[in-house]
C-alpha cells in the first residue's frame, strides 16, 4: 500500500460486511471492511491512447451508436402493427383486464449507464503475455471503453478495487458526474 501522504483520500468512514467462513460453514459478521477512496486532485496525469487503441475505441463507439439508434419493440399497446402474444395471453387469462394486446417498433431515447469495475490488486502485476502485464491490459481496456462510452454520450463510472487480507479498497477513478 502507498504511504499515507501518497495514498488516495478516503471517502466516508467505510463499512463492515459479513464473510462466509468455509471452515466453520457459517457467515461471520463484520469480517471484511470496505473503504471507498478518491484520487487526490491532480494525481492522475493526462493519458493518450495508442493509435490501435483509438481505432478500437472508435469501432466500439460506432457499435454503441448503432445500438442506440435501433428501434425497439413497445409492448402492451392498445393499437399497433403486430399482436403482442404475451399481453394477449395475460388479457385472455384475466378477461376484465385492459385490451392493450398490440406491439410496434418505435425509436425511443436509449440511455446506457455503465459501471466499469477493474481489478487493481497486486496479482495484476503478472505478465499476460511476453510484452504486457495484466494491469497494462486492464488499463488499455478501461481507456478503450472510456473513450467509446464518452463518445456515445452515455453516463459511466470507473471503479478499481484491491484488497489486502480482509480490507477491500474501492477507488473511484471516474464518477458518473465527471467528464472523461
Amino acid at each position: 500500500l502507498p504511504s499515507a501522504a501518497a495514498d488516495d483520500l478516503p471517502v466516508g468512514p467505510g463499512e463492515r460486511f459479513p464473510e462466509w467462513d468455509p471452515a466453520r460453514q457459517c457467515l461471520r459478521a463484520d469480517r471484511v471492511s470496505a473503504q471507498a477512496y478518491r484520487a487526490r486532485d491532480g494525481a492522475a496525469p493526462p493519458c493518450t491512447l495508442a493509435p490501435a487503441l483509438r481505432a478500437q475505441a472508435a469501432r466500439i463507439r460506432r457499435r454503441l451508436e448503432v445500438q442506440r439508434a435501433a428501434p425497439r419493440w413497445q409492448h402492451g399497446l392498445p393499437d399497433g402493427e403486430d399482436l403482442d402474444l404475451d399481453a394477449f395471453v395475460r388479457h385472455r387469462g384475466a378477461p376484465n383486464g385492459r385490451g392493450a394486446v398490440f406491439q410496434r417498433r418505435e425509436r425511443s431515447t436509449h440511455e446506457l449507464a455503465t459501471l466499469l469495475l477493474a481489478d487493481l490488486s497486486l496479482s495484476t502485476d503478472a505478465h499476460a503475455n511476453d510484452t504486457q502485464r495484466v494491469i497494462d491490459v486492464i488499463r488499455d481496456a478501461l481507456h478503450v471503453f472510456g473513450e467509446a462510452l464518452a463518445g456515445s454520450g452515455d453516463a459511466f463510472s470507473v471503479l478499481g478495487f484491491s484488497s489486502v487480507r480482509r480490507q477491500l479498497r474501492l477507488h473511484e477513478l471516474k464518477g458518473f458526474d465527471e467528464r472523461w
